[in-house]
């Protein structure tokens, strides 16, 4: 049995707690994005929506390593 520091479970609850907007903010991607149409706009939101995933991705992935 491991013991995790009650600092990991502060940053473990916050990241499980901004889930659910993560999940919104990327499921939503597409009509955001069309919303915007062909503009330089679009292509910026979609850069960083890009950049968010990978950034939540990273971070799922260092957290899934220190337990």
């Amino acid at each position: 049995m491991s013991m995790i520091t009650p600092g990991f479970q502060d940053i473990q609850a916050e990241i499980d707690a901004h889930n659910d907007i993560f999940k919104s903010i990327d499921g939503n991607r597409q009509k955001m994005v069309k919303a915007l149409g062909n503009s330089e706009e679009a292509a910026l939101l979609q850069h960083r929506i890009d950049d968010m995933n990978q950034r939540w991705n990273d971070l799922k992935a260092k957290s899934a390593s220190i337990r």
